[in-house]
Protein backbone atom coordinates (compact mmCIF):
# COMPACT_ATOMS: atom_id res chain seq x y z
CA UNK A 1 0.00 0.00 0.00
CA UNK A 2 2.50 2.59 0.63
CA UNK A 3 4.88 1.83 -2.25
CA UNK A 4 2.02 2.00 -4.54
CA UNK A 5 1.12 5.41 -2.79
CA UNK A 6 1.86 8.96 -3.84
CA UNK A 7 4.26 9.33 -1.24
CA UNK A 8 7.76 10.27 -2.64
CA UNK A 9 9.66 9.33 0.21
CA UNK A 10 13.47 9.28 -0.19
CA UNK A 11 15.80 8.52 -2.83
CA UNK A 12 18.80 6.68 -2.20
CA UNK A 13 21.69 6.88 -4.86
CA UNK A 14 22.04 2.96 -5.73
CA UNK A 15 19.17 1.89 -3.82
CA UNK A 16 16.50 0.28 -5.96
CA UNK A 17 13.42 1.43 -4.35
CA UNK A 18 12.53 4.54 -2.25
CA UNK A 19 13.31 4.87 1.05
CA UNK A 20 9.32 4.78 3.11
CA UNK A 21 8.82 2.93 6.11
CA UNK A 22 11.35 0.67 7.88
CA UNK A 23 8.76 -1.52 10.26
CA UNK A 24 10.12 -3.79 13.25
CA UNK A 25 7.37 -5.28 15.81
CA UNK A 26 5.28 -2.55 16.91
CA UNK A 27 8.08 0.27 15.90
CA UNK A 28 7.60 1.96 12.46
CA UNK A 29 9.44 4.82 11.23
CA UNK A 30 8.49 6.59 8.67
CA UNK A 31 10.33 8.73 5.60
CA UNK A 32 8.73 11.57 3.99
CA UNK A 33 10.32 13.59 1.29
CA UNK A 34 9.73 17.57 1.33
CA UNK A 35 6.99 17.55 -1.27
CA UNK A 36 5.72 15.09 0.55
CA UNK A 37 2.04 15.84 2.76
CA UNK A 38 1.44 14.30 6.36
CA UNK A 39 -2.11 14.35 6.05
CA UNK A 40 -1.54 11.82 2.74
CA UNK A 41 0.51 10.06 5.26
CA UNK A 42 -2.05 9.97 8.29
CA UNK A 43 -4.80 9.00 5.79
CA UNK A 44 -3.00 6.33 4.78
CA UNK A 45 -1.70 4.59 8.02
CA UNK A 46 -5.82 5.00 8.73
CA UNK A 47 -6.51 2.89 5.95
CA UNK A 48 -3.98 -0.10 6.52
CA UNK A 49 -5.26 0.33 10.28
CA UNK A 50 -8.78 -0.33 9.03
CA UNK A 51 -7.94 -3.10 6.74
CA UNK A 52 -5.03 -5.12 9.06
CA UNK A 53 -6.80 -4.17 12.55
CA UNK A 54 -3.61 -2.38 13.77
CA UNK A 55 -3.86 0.53 15.36
CA UNK A 56 -1.50 3.41 15.41
CA UNK A 57 -1.35 6.40 18.08
CA UNK A 58 -1.02 9.47 15.86
CA UNK A 59 -0.80 11.57 19.39
CA UNK A 60 2.35 9.57 19.95
CA UNK A 61 4.07 10.56 16.24
CA UNK A 62 7.40 12.20 16.65
CA UNK A 63 8.95 13.98 13.90
CA UNK A 64 12.72 14.16 12.71
CA UNK A 65 13.16 17.50 10.21
CA UNK A 66 15.77 16.51 8.43
CA UNK A 67 18.10 18.57 5.31
CA UNK A 68 19.60 21.68 6.02
CA UNK A 69 19.24 23.60 9.13
CA UNK A 70 17.37 26.40 7.47
CA UNK A 71 14.60 23.70 6.28
CA UNK A 72 14.36 22.03 9.80
CA UNK A 73 14.16 25.74 11.50
CA UNK A 74 11.04 26.34 8.77
CA UNK A 75 9.20 22.76 9.07
CA UNK A 76 9.67 23.02 13.64
CA UNK A 77 8.18 27.03 12.76
CA UNK A 78 5.27 26.20 10.07
CA UNK A 79 4.92 23.01 11.16
CA UNK A 80 4.40 21.76 7.69
CA UNK A 81 6.61 20.00 4.85
CA UNK A 82 6.06 22.68 2.42
CA UNK A 83 4.19 25.86 2.06
CA UNK A 84 1.11 23.94 0.36
CA UNK A 85 1.22 21.00 2.70
CA UNK A 86 -1.54 20.46 5.90
CA UNK A 87 -0.09 21.63 8.87
CA UNK A 88 0.76 18.86 11.03
CA UNK A 89 -1.12 18.67 14.42
CA UNK A 90 0.18 20.32 17.49
CA UNK A 91 -0.68 17.06 19.35
CA UNK A 92 2.36 15.91 17.24
CA UNK A 93 5.94 16.39 18.54
CA UNK A 94 8.33 18.25 15.95
CA UNK A 95 12.08 17.97 17.05
CA UNK A 96 14.80 20.85 18.03
CA UNK A 97 18.05 20.34 16.97
CA UNK A 98 19.77 18.88 20.48
CA UNK A 99 17.40 16.72 20.92
CA UNK A 100 16.25 12.87 20.13
CA UNK A 101 14.13 9.98 20.26
CA UNK A 102 14.49 6.40 20.68
CA UNK A 103 14.27 4.07 17.61
CA UNK A 104 14.71 0.39 18.55
CA UNK A 105 17.07 1.04 21.00
CA UNK A 106 19.15 3.59 19.11
CA UNK A 107 18.50 7.78 20.35
CA UNK A 108 18.53 9.96 17.04
CA UNK A 109 18.02 13.37 16.24
CA UNK A 110 20.29 16.72 14.76
CA UNK A 111 23.07 17.63 16.51
CA UNK A 112 22.47 15.35 19.45
CA UNK A 113 25.13 14.54 22.17
CA UNK A 114 26.72 11.46 21.49
CA UNK A 115 27.24 10.76 24.94
CA UNK A 116 23.46 11.53 26.33
CA UNK A 117 22.37 7.72 25.38
CA UNK A 118 25.17 6.34 27.21
CA UNK A 119 24.44 7.68 30.83
CA UNK A 120 21.64 5.89 31.52
CA UNK A 121 24.01 3.33 30.79
CA UNK A 122 26.90 4.06 33.05
CA UNK A 123 24.66 4.78 35.95
CA UNK A 124 23.38 0.64 35.52
CA UNK A 125 26.88 -0.38 35.17
CA UNK A 126 27.71 1.44 38.49
CA UNK A 127 24.88 0.23 40.20
CA UNK A 128 25.68 -3.32 39.42
CA UNK A 129 29.17 -3.23 39.97
CA UNK A 130 28.26 -1.48 43.42
CA UNK A 131 26.67 -4.84 44.25
CA UNK A 132 28.85 -7.35 43.47
CA UNK A 133 31.88 -5.03 45.27
CA UNK A 134 30.17 -6.08 48.16
CA UNK A 135 30.85 -9.87 47.51
CA UNK A 136 34.56 -9.59 47.48
CA UNK A 137 34.82 -11.97 44.64
CA UNK A 138 38.48 -13.23 43.28
CA UNK A 139 40.70 -11.53 40.09
CA UNK A 140 38.84 -14.16 37.99
CA UNK A 141 35.39 -14.02 39.06
CA UNK A 142 35.62 -10.21 38.76
CA UNK A 143 36.68 -10.52 35.09
CA UNK A 144 34.00 -12.85 33.93
CA UNK A 145 31.66 -10.43 35.63
CA UNK A 146 33.10 -7.42 33.89
CA UNK A 147 33.75 -9.69 30.72
CA UNK A 148 29.65 -10.58 30.54
CA UNK A 149 27.87 -7.66 31.92
CA UNK A 150 29.82 -4.84 30.44
CA UNK A 151 30.68 -6.03 26.98
CA UNK A 152 27.00 -7.45 26.71
CA UNK A 153 25.47 -3.68 28.42
CA UNK A 154 27.31 -1.67 25.96
CA UNK A 155 27.62 -3.92 22.39
CA UNK A 156 24.06 -2.93 20.64
CA UNK A 157 24.81 0.65 21.09
CA UNK A 158 28.18 0.53 20.29
CA UNK A 159 28.00 -1.39 16.86
CA UNK A 160 24.36 0.61 16.09
CA UNK A 161 25.68 4.55 16.94
CA UNK A 162 29.22 4.15 18.10
CA UNK A 163 31.01 4.44 21.14
CA UNK A 164 32.41 8.48 22.21
CA UNK A 165 35.80 8.35 23.13
CA UNK A 166 34.62 9.69 26.67
CA UNK A 167 32.38 6.90 27.30
CA UNK A 168 35.39 4.52 26.55
CA UNK A 169 37.88 6.34 29.14
CA UNK A 170 35.45 6.43 31.45
CA UNK A 171 34.74 2.66 31.13
CA UNK A 172 38.22 1.63 30.97
CA UNK A 173 38.65 3.26 33.89
CA UNK A 174 35.84 1.67 35.92
CA UNK A 175 36.68 -1.87 35.02
CA UNK A 176 40.41 -1.36 36.25
CA UNK A 177 38.69 0.27 39.36
CA UNK A 178 36.53 -3.02 40.19
CA UNK A 179 39.22 -5.25 39.17
CA UNK A 180 41.23 -3.83 41.69
CA UNK A 181 38.90 -2.67 44.51
CA UNK A 182 40.44 -4.77 46.96
CA UNK A 183 43.73 -3.85 46.55
CA UNK A 184 45.30 0.19 47.15
CA UNK A 185 47.06 -0.32 43.49
CA UNK A 186 47.04 -3.06 40.60
CA UNK A 187 49.19 -6.11 40.96
CA UNK A 188 49.12 -6.91 37.21
CA UNK A 189 50.23 -5.00 34.43
CA UNK A 190 46.38 -3.71 32.69
CA UNK A 191 47.99 -5.52 28.97
CA UNK A 192 48.93 -8.68 30.36
CA UNK A 193 45.65 -9.26 31.93
CA UNK A 194 43.96 -8.52 28.48
CA UNK A 195 46.39 -11.43 27.01
CA UNK A 196 44.50 -14.44 25.85
CA UNK A 197 44.58 -17.24 28.56
CA UNK A 198 46.67 -19.51 26.60
CA UNK A 199 49.50 -16.65 26.53
CA UNK A 200 49.23 -15.78 30.26
CA UNK A 201 46.84 -13.39 30.47
CA UNK A 202 42.96 -13.43 32.03
CA UNK A 203 41.48 -12.63 28.11
CA UNK A 204 39.84 -9.35 30.35
CA UNK A 205 37.92 -7.26 27.92
CA UNK A 206 39.93 -3.99 26.28
CA UNK A 207 36.82 -2.07 25.15
CA UNK A 208 38.76 -0.30 22.99
CA UNK A 209 39.78 -3.21 21.13
CA UNK A 210 36.40 -4.37 21.04
CA UNK A 211 35.28 -1.27 19.67
CA UNK A 212 37.24 -1.54 16.42
CA UNK A 213 36.33 -5.24 15.74
CA UNK A 214 32.84 -3.82 15.55
CA UNK A 215 34.07 -1.18 12.80
CA UNK A 216 36.00 -4.23 11.12
CA UNK A 217 32.71 -5.93 11.24
CA UNK A 218 30.74 -3.10 9.28
CA UNK A 219 33.17 -2.28 7.38
CA UNK A 220 33.33 -5.91 6.18
CA UNK A 221 29.28 -5.43 5.87
CA UNK A 222 29.70 -2.71 3.61
CA UNK A 223 32.41 -3.92 1.77
CA UNK A 224 30.26 -7.32 0.39
CA UNK A 225 29.19 -5.94 -2.83
CA UNK A 226 27.69 -9.27 -3.53
CA UNK A 227 25.00 -8.89 -0.36
CA UNK A 228 25.43 -5.30 0.26
CA UNK A 229 24.30 -3.95 4.10
CA UNK A 230 20.90 -2.09 3.82
CA UNK A 231 22.41 0.50 4.80
CA UNK A 232 25.49 0.79 2.35
CA UNK A 233 24.09 2.72 -0.30
CA UNK A 234 23.01 5.43 1.87
CA UNK A 235 26.35 5.30 3.96
CA UNK A 236 27.73 5.79 -0.17
CA UNK A 237 25.56 8.85 -0.76
CA UNK A 238 26.45 10.49 2.50
CA UNK A 239 30.23 10.09 2.02
CA UNK A 240 30.30 11.04 -1.51
CA UNK A 241 28.98 14.69 -0.50
CA UNK A 242 32.26 15.09 1.32
CA UNK A 243 34.69 13.96 -1.30
CA UNK A 244 38.21 15.82 -0.53
CA UNK A 245 39.39 18.80 -3.36
CA UNK A 246 42.78 16.85 -3.97
CA UNK A 247 40.35 13.72 -5.10
CA UNK A 248 39.60 16.32 -7.67
CA UNK A 249 36.13 17.09 -9.56
CA UNK A 250 34.38 13.68 -9.54
CA UNK A 251 30.59 12.76 -11.09
CA UNK A 252 28.21 11.62 -8.55
CA UNK A 253 27.17 8.92 -10.59
CA UNK A 254 30.91 7.52 -10.36
CA UNK A 255 30.96 7.64 -6.95
CA UNK A 256 30.44 4.32 -6.13
CA UNK A 257 32.53 3.36 -2.53
CA UNK A 258 35.50 5.33 -0.94
CA UNK A 259 37.22 1.96 0.24
CA UNK A 260 37.07 0.60 -3.65
CA UNK A 261 37.91 3.88 -5.76
CA UNK A 262 40.47 6.50 -5.57
CA UNK A 263 38.50 9.55 -3.52
CA UNK A 264 38.56 10.15 0.01
CA UNK A 265 36.52 11.73 2.19
CA UNK A 266 37.95 13.40 5.59
CA UNK A 267 38.04 11.73 8.75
Amino acid sequence: MLRQSNLLGINIPGSANRLIATLFADDTTMYLSEYDDFYTLEALLSKWCQASRARFNINKTEIIPIGTSEYRKQVLTTRTLHPASTPIPQTIWILEDGQSVRILGTWVGNNASAVTPWLTILEKISSRLAIWETRHSDLVTRKHLVNQFIRATTQYLTAAQGMPDEITTRLQKTIGDFIWADHSSPLINRATLEHPVEEGGLGLVNLWHRNKSIQAVKLKLHLNLDDPAPWSPFMNAVMGKYVTAKAGDIQSWAKINTFLQSWDVPV
